[in-house]
């Protein structure tokens, strides 16, 4: 073991995914969970470039969730470039599970590592409840990542809008 999460008392973490939520230049690696998902429901990023026995808590936000108790939908949770700037997300549900919310690590100061924030960076609203998995694909020509969930007894399927002058609506 090189590393713990820090002691929470009860619950547990649904662990998500490791990825760099930097940029190529500014690096920012953290593996991703969600805090007793069907509970507190509060994400959290975790920095483990600086070598420690707890990982330090980087950035979290909360109304952020995987499943709901007792729920066979556990595969709801990715990671990548969704919206084409180069940084990558945590794409997870809200916590009534009828959006899909994409988050990525944010530098609210100087570029001081230290004052990183979890911040929504664009959302999916679902005409219901979500009723399966989430999935991703990459797309064979490079323009991007298309997601596809059901609500109720449909299937939706969003494809990326262009991926240059990409914003918080890149994902139709």
């Amino acid at each position: 073991v090189l590393s713990t999460g820090p002691y929470i008392g009860w619950g547990w973490r649904h662990m998500l995914f490791y990825n760099n939520f930097g940029t190529a230049d500014t690096p920012h690696l953290s593996v991703v969970d969600i805090l007793t998902p069907h509970v507190r429901k509060i994400m959290e990023f975790f920095d483990i470039s600086k070598p420690s026995t707890t990982m330090p808590l980087q950035a979290q936000i909360s109304q952020h969730t995987t499943h709901s108790i007792g729920s066979r939908i556990l595969d709801t949770a990715m990671s990548g470039d969704f919206n084409g700037d180069c940084i990558n997300e945590a794409v997870v549900l809200d916590s009534s599970m009828e959006t899909i919310k994409s988050v990525q690590l944010v530098d609210e100061n100087d570029g001081n590592d230290e004052e990183m924030q979890a911040a929504e960076v664009w959302s999916l609203p679902l005409p219901g409840r979500l009723s399966s998995n989430v999935a991703a694909v990459g797309l064979r020509d490079g323009s991007g990542i298309a997601l596809a969930a059901a609500s109720g007894r449909r299937v939706r399927f969003w494809l990326p809008r262009a991926r240059h002058g990409a914003n918080a609506a890149s994902i139709a």
